[in-house]
């Protein structure tokens, strides 16, 4: 995870969480992408979860810090995939999402918890500030949002 701003490339941060709920995958792919002049978007990265190593857990939730850095402009989460490997067979699912979010030149924002329960289907955006201050704040005390 990158956790600075190289302000001669006119870069922005975006910080939040992801919560897993009765994680139950063996990787989840956060893909996102730019927008780009002619209002299409186009690829950029993904934030990946691989393995049962968490930030944080409470009870059966896992939490993972984030942090994007990347050129000011828009962006959005558009999809998630979800890989499965037992052994004996793997597989990968998708779910298209729809989660924009802007990287401001020289700043750093908070985008949200992101909490994903595959079982239910229930994605959504939480605002959970205060306690991801708290957690970077332990992590990385470089990062102050």
């Amino acid at each position: 995870m990158k956790t600075y701003i190289n302000q001669s490339n006119h870069e922005g941060m975006i910080v939040g969480t992801i919560c897993i709920e009765n994680k139950r995958f063996d990787g989840y792919y956060f893909k996102f992408y730019n927008e780009i002049s002619t209002g299409d978007f186009i690829y950029s990265d993904e934030i990946k979860i691989l393995g049962s190593n968490s930030d944080h857990k409470i009870g059966k939730n896992k939490y993972y810090l984030f942090s994007i850095v990347k050129p000011k402009g828009n962006y959005k989460f558009s999809e998630i995939v979800l890989f499965l490997n037992t052994g004996y067979m793997q597989s990968t699912r998708s779910a298209e999402i729809s989660l924009p979010f802007e990287i401001k030149e020289n700043e750093i924002n908070y985008l949200g918890e992101i909490k994903l329960n595959t079982r239910k289907g229930i994605f959504e955006l939480n605002n959970q500030i205060e306690r991801d201050r708290k957690w970077f704040k332990e992590k990385f005390p470089q990062i102050n949002f």
